[in-house]
């Protein structure tokens, strides 16, 4: 049992020293999108990708971790969650390890979810201004115009027809 939890530890620290990672990552996203640089952004988000692989293989370590020790403690994988394995460690010489990385990633996550909501509400305004400018050229392009030729006949220039993109 006390391999699992040092496993468990150390893969939830891996999973932190990523996360820490990324910060600077999403904090350099947000002046990209600020700068609406469509360039750096394409680059940013391989930056992302490239760093949420390596996220997605620790969780699977992790996952396949927290079943082993399930199966130790004979409790139900799909409901042990970390928080219940520090408090079923009480007394334990491992749970104060597991408790101090536990903390850290969490906080290190709810930074990460503060940076994330910031940017997923620069992307929503950018497209609420994409989707304005995009009505108000299509309002342009319907406005009719009376044009009068020699004979005094109205003839009628719809550009609705023709369209901008």
């Amino acid at each position: 049992m006390a391999s699992l939890i040092e496993e468990l530890t150390s893969t939830l620290g891996e999973e932190d020293k990523i996360y820490e990672e990324l910060i600077p990552v999403e904090e350099e996203k947000t002046q990209i999108l600020v700068k609406n640089d469509l360039e750096a952004l394409s680059e940013i988000t391989k930056q992302e990708q490239e760093i949420v692989t390596k996220v997605i293989q620790l969780e699977k370590k992790r996952e396949g971790v927290v079943n082993n020790i399930a199966i130790v403690l004979n409790k139900d994988p799909m409901t042990l969650n970390i928080r219940q394995i520090i408090e079923l460690l009480e007394g334990q010489p491992y749970q104060e390890e597991l408790k101090k990385v536990y903390d850290s990633l969490s906080k290190t996550l709810e930074k990460l979810i503060a940076i994330n909501n910031r940017n997923k509400d620069l992307i929503e305004q950018s497209l609420d201004i994409v989707e304005f400018n995009m009505n108000f050229y299509k309002s342009l392009q319907s406005i009719s115009i009376n044009n009068y030729n020699k004979g005094a006949y109205d003839s009628i220039n719809n550009t609705s027809q023709t369209g901008m993109f």
